[in-house]
């Protein structure tokens, strides 16, 4: 895992989003539920269920809906609602993927 890297890939999305305030809405960052739901399949879930230090936040609502996804399954309403509060961290969480390179391999 790249640390740094899924830091600063973090840090550039949160600038990207800070004028719109504390809380973003989620069409500010998606198009379409589909996209987010794209990106809940790209989301790499590590063994210990724990998101790197400094990253994103919500890790246990977004790794959960992540392995749902990826299993296939349908995404509930009440879950749908609350990746869309999450929408800003789920983007950072899939953003992120390419620093655990070393970690998929292993």
């Amino acid at each position: 895992m790249n640390i740094r890297k899924a830091q600063t890939i973090c840090r550039k999305i949160d600038a990207q989003y800070e004028r719109l305030g504390e809380s973003v809405a989620w069409e500010d960052v998606y198009d379409s539920e589909q996209e987010m739901i794209d990106d809940l399949k790209k989301v790499y879930i590590p063994k210990n269920r724990v998101a790197p230090t400094l990253t994103f936040k919500g890790y246990e609502y977004i790794y959960s809906f992540a392995y749902y996804v990826q299993k296939g399954w349908t995404l509930s309403d009440k879950q749908l609602r609350q990746c869309k509060r999450l929408a800003k961290e789920i983007k950072k969480a899939s953003a992120i993927v390419e620093c655990y390179a070393s970690d998929k391999e292993k």
